[in-house]
Protein backbone atom coordinates (compact mmCIF):
# COMPACT_ATOMS: atom_id res chain seq x y z
CA UNK A 1 0.00 0.00 0.00
CA UNK A 2 2.93 2.49 1.24
CA UNK A 3 5.25 1.55 -1.48
CA UNK A 4 5.28 4.33 -4.06
CA UNK A 5 4.52 6.70 -0.42
CA UNK A 6 8.26 5.25 0.33
CA UNK A 7 9.80 6.15 -2.93
CA UNK A 8 8.31 9.52 -3.02
CA UNK A 9 8.76 10.55 0.51
CA UNK A 10 11.83 8.73 1.79
CA UNK A 11 13.52 12.26 2.34
CA UNK A 12 11.39 12.91 4.84
CA UNK A 13 11.80 10.03 6.72
CA UNK A 14 14.33 8.72 9.90
CA UNK A 15 15.47 5.65 9.08
CA UNK A 16 17.03 2.95 11.00
CA UNK A 17 18.41 -0.66 10.82
CA UNK A 18 17.80 -3.20 13.51
CA UNK A 19 19.51 -6.26 13.77
CA UNK A 20 17.04 -9.10 14.67
CA UNK A 21 15.02 -9.87 17.69
CA UNK A 22 15.98 -6.66 18.95
CA UNK A 23 13.42 -4.59 20.99
CA UNK A 24 12.27 -1.43 19.12
CA UNK A 25 9.95 0.01 21.74
CA UNK A 26 8.72 -1.31 25.33
CA UNK A 27 5.01 -1.87 26.13
CA UNK A 28 3.94 1.47 27.53
CA UNK A 29 6.97 3.48 26.10
CA UNK A 30 5.04 6.91 24.23
CA UNK A 31 4.63 6.83 20.58
CA UNK A 32 5.87 9.63 19.19
CA UNK A 33 5.99 9.10 15.45
CA UNK A 34 4.22 6.06 12.71
CA UNK A 35 6.69 3.57 11.86
CA UNK A 36 6.76 2.46 8.23
CA UNK A 37 8.14 -1.48 7.21
CA UNK A 38 10.54 -0.41 4.85
CA UNK A 39 12.07 -4.29 5.01
CA UNK A 40 11.82 -7.30 7.35
CA UNK A 41 9.26 -7.76 9.92
CA UNK A 42 8.23 -7.01 13.11
CA UNK A 43 6.31 -8.38 15.70
CA UNK A 44 3.72 -6.86 18.67
CA UNK A 45 3.70 -8.59 21.57
CA UNK A 46 2.83 -8.50 25.56
CA UNK A 47 2.97 -11.00 28.26
CA UNK A 48 0.51 -12.36 30.96
CA UNK A 49 0.84 -12.58 34.47
CA UNK A 50 1.51 -15.73 34.09
CA UNK A 51 4.43 -15.18 31.45
CA UNK A 52 2.82 -16.58 28.63
CA UNK A 53 3.11 -14.23 25.47
CA UNK A 54 0.39 -12.40 23.63
CA UNK A 55 0.67 -11.52 20.19
CA UNK A 56 -0.86 -8.66 19.19
CA UNK A 57 0.74 -8.03 15.49
CA UNK A 58 2.58 -9.35 12.95
CA UNK A 59 4.11 -7.00 10.56
CA UNK A 60 5.67 -7.22 7.21
CA UNK A 61 7.43 -4.89 4.83
CA UNK A 62 5.16 -1.65 3.60
CA UNK A 63 2.88 -2.58 7.04
CA UNK A 64 2.61 1.07 9.24
CA UNK A 65 2.44 1.36 13.20
CA UNK A 66 1.74 4.01 16.07
CA UNK A 67 -0.85 5.68 13.10
CA UNK A 68 -3.35 5.05 15.75
CA UNK A 69 -1.66 6.07 18.92
CA UNK A 70 -0.45 9.24 17.76
CA UNK A 71 -4.03 10.55 17.51
CA UNK A 72 -4.51 8.66 21.00
CA UNK A 73 -5.09 10.40 24.01
CA UNK A 74 -2.90 7.56 25.35
CA UNK A 75 -0.27 7.05 23.16
CA UNK A 76 1.65 4.56 24.65
CA UNK A 77 2.39 0.95 23.14
CA UNK A 78 0.36 -1.36 24.14
CA UNK A 79 3.11 -4.05 23.90
CA UNK A 80 6.79 -4.66 23.10
CA UNK A 81 7.52 -3.98 19.41
CA UNK A 82 10.47 -6.39 18.23
CA UNK A 83 11.94 -7.03 15.23
CA UNK A 84 11.39 -10.65 14.04
CA UNK A 85 13.97 -10.58 11.17
CA UNK A 86 16.47 -7.75 10.46
CA UNK A 87 14.61 -4.67 9.67
CA UNK A 88 14.64 -1.21 8.34
CA UNK A 89 12.70 0.71 9.62
CA UNK A 90 11.32 4.80 8.42
CA UNK A 91 9.65 6.91 11.20
CA UNK A 92 7.89 9.90 9.68
CA UNK A 93 6.19 12.82 12.45
CA UNK A 94 2.20 12.92 13.03
CA UNK A 95 2.44 16.55 11.29
CA UNK A 96 4.08 15.03 7.83
CA UNK A 97 1.69 11.85 8.33
CA UNK A 98 -1.28 14.53 8.23
CA UNK A 99 0.37 16.67 5.21
CA UNK A 100 1.19 13.80 2.96
CA UNK A 101 -2.41 12.05 3.66
CA UNK A 102 -4.12 15.49 3.11
CA UNK A 103 -1.85 16.23 0.00
CA UNK A 104 -2.24 12.62 -1.43
CA UNK A 105 -6.03 11.78 -2.03
CA UNK A 106 -4.97 8.35 -3.29
CA UNK A 107 -3.29 7.62 -0.41
CA UNK A 108 -5.56 8.85 1.80
CA UNK A 109 -8.35 6.67 0.18
CA UNK A 110 -5.86 3.32 0.41
CA UNK A 111 -5.35 4.26 4.15
CA UNK A 112 -8.86 4.60 4.75
CA UNK A 113 -9.83 1.50 3.39
CA UNK A 114 -7.25 -0.18 5.26
CA UNK A 115 -8.50 1.18 8.36
CA UNK A 116 -12.29 0.29 7.64
CA UNK A 117 -10.73 -3.44 7.29
CA UNK A 118 -8.95 -3.34 10.53
CA UNK A 119 -12.41 -1.95 12.08
CA UNK A 120 -14.29 -4.79 10.21
CA UNK A 121 -12.03 -7.47 11.67
CA UNK A 122 -11.78 -5.99 15.16
CA UNK A 123 -15.67 -6.29 15.06
CA UNK A 124 -15.44 -9.45 14.07
CA UNK A 125 -13.05 -10.78 16.40
CA UNK A 126 -15.15 -9.07 19.34
CA UNK A 127 -18.17 -10.99 18.12
CA UNK A 128 -16.73 -14.06 18.41
CA UNK A 129 -15.09 -13.92 21.43
CA UNK A 130 -18.78 -13.10 22.71
CA UNK A 131 -19.95 -16.32 21.64
CA UNK A 132 -20.58 -18.77 24.45
CA UNK A 133 -19.68 -22.04 22.35
CA UNK A 134 -17.41 -23.41 20.07
CA UNK A 135 -20.13 -24.26 17.13
CA UNK A 136 -21.34 -20.35 17.05
CA UNK A 137 -17.98 -19.36 16.97
CA UNK A 138 -17.02 -21.88 13.91
CA UNK A 139 -20.64 -21.12 12.03
CA UNK A 140 -19.78 -16.99 12.52
CA UNK A 141 -16.19 -17.67 11.13
CA UNK A 142 -17.58 -19.33 8.32
CA UNK A 143 -20.49 -16.89 7.52
CA UNK A 144 -18.15 -13.92 7.35
CA UNK A 145 -15.79 -16.25 4.98
CA UNK A 146 -18.35 -16.80 2.43
CA UNK A 147 -18.54 -20.53 4.08
CA UNK A 148 -15.03 -21.73 3.70
CA UNK A 149 -11.34 -21.24 5.47
CA UNK A 150 -8.09 -21.46 4.94
CA UNK A 151 -5.95 -22.15 7.69
CA UNK A 152 -2.52 -22.93 8.75
CA UNK A 153 -3.21 -25.43 11.55
CA UNK A 154 -5.85 -26.58 13.49
CA UNK A 155 -3.58 -24.88 16.78
CA UNK A 156 -3.94 -21.52 14.53
CA UNK A 157 -7.52 -21.57 14.11
CA UNK A 158 -8.04 -22.79 17.79
CA UNK A 159 -6.91 -19.23 18.58
CA UNK A 160 -8.45 -17.36 15.91
CA UNK A 161 -11.61 -18.70 17.38
CA UNK A 162 -10.62 -18.35 21.15
CA UNK A 163 -10.85 -21.78 21.75
CA UNK A 164 -8.80 -24.92 22.83
CA UNK A 165 -7.03 -26.85 19.87
CA UNK A 166 -8.60 -30.26 21.68
CA UNK A 167 -12.56 -28.63 21.72
CA UNK A 168 -11.79 -27.44 18.04
CA UNK A 169 -10.49 -31.19 16.47
CA UNK A 170 -13.53 -32.69 18.46
CA UNK A 171 -15.86 -30.24 16.62
CA UNK A 172 -14.68 -30.31 13.10
CA UNK A 173 -14.69 -34.55 13.50
CA UNK A 174 -18.10 -34.41 14.65
CA UNK A 175 -19.35 -31.81 12.22
CA UNK A 176 -17.40 -34.05 9.28
CA UNK A 177 -19.42 -36.94 10.46
CA UNK A 178 -22.65 -35.08 10.64
CA UNK A 179 -21.21 -34.06 6.84
CA UNK A 180 -21.98 -30.24 8.06
CA UNK A 181 -18.81 -29.33 6.68
CA UNK A 182 -16.15 -31.14 4.83
CA UNK A 183 -12.50 -30.47 5.19
CA UNK A 184 -9.53 -31.13 2.57
CA UNK A 185 -6.14 -30.14 3.62
CA UNK A 186 -5.92 -26.78 4.84
CA UNK A 187 -9.66 -25.65 4.32
CA UNK A 188 -12.98 -26.17 5.84
CA UNK A 189 -16.21 -25.37 3.34
CA UNK A 190 -19.56 -25.67 4.97
CA UNK A 191 -21.74 -28.18 2.86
Amino acid sequence: MFSKFIEDNINIMEVISLPSKKILFKENEICKKVGIILSGELNIVSYSFKGNEIAYAKLKSGDIFGDHLIFSTNPRYKGNVIARTKSTIGFITKDNFIKLLSSNPSLLEEYLKKEAENTLNLNNQIKILSFDNALEKLMFYLSINDNEIKYQSVSSLARTLNLRRETLSRLLSELIRKKVIYKDDYIIKLF
